[in-house]
């Protein structure tokens, strides 16, 4: 739709409704004080050019008629619009919020695979700890002692750590190798 450049009614492409008819009801005002005044008018002139005003002045009224249901159906179209444009925002919003906990989600991913990282390499450590008799002797001071019990404890909490049914061997003596 556009607005009519003449009266700035909205039009819908055709003519304004509003101008023709103020148009033909100029046109007619004219045409009677032309001929008023050229020469005396009949009352039957008269009378057919009261109801040509009569017709215009109709014609105006269901323009403007018109020009009210286009107004009243334009407010309407633009409330709906306006609530569609809400809408939109919250669901522009509602992404916002979808897009940062995906962003959260992948950062603690990628903690818990640095995690995964780190446990594996200890993990090695300590399988590697394991195989290595010089660490698993029978002590025979205290400081060794204290030594390969902190070592067991060690190893007890990775393997705990990796696996949460063994949390329990945490606390328990380790059994000795020798």
């Amino acid at each position: 739709m556009s607005d009519c450049p003449d009266c700035g009614y909205p039009r819908n492409g055709l003519e304004c409704g509003m101008c023709s008819a103020l148009k033909e009801r100029d046109e007619a005002r004219a045409e009677v004080k032309r001929l008023e005044g050229c020469f005396a008018l009949s009352a039957e002139t008269k009378l057919a050019l009261q109801r040509e005003r009569d017709e215009a002045r109709a014609e105006a009224a269901k323009a403007e008629a018109l020009r009210d249901g286009q107004n009243s159906a334009l407010k309407k179209l633009e409330a709906a619009l306006k609530e569609r444009a809400a809408a939109l925002e919250s669901e522009e919003e509602s992404y916002a919020q979808y897009l940062e906990a995906a962003k959260q989600l992948d950062e603690a991913r990628a903690v818990g695979n640095e995690a995964r990282s780190v446990l594996c390499f200890a993990r090695a450590i300590m399988d590697e700890q394991a195989e290595d008799e010089g660490l698993w002797f029978r002590a025979e001071t205290a400081t060794e002692a204290y030594l390969q019990h902190a070592l067991r404890r060690l190893h007890a909490a990775i393997e705990g750590f990796a696996e949460p049914a063994a949390g329990a061997a945490i606390h328990a003596e380790p059994e000795d190798k020798s």
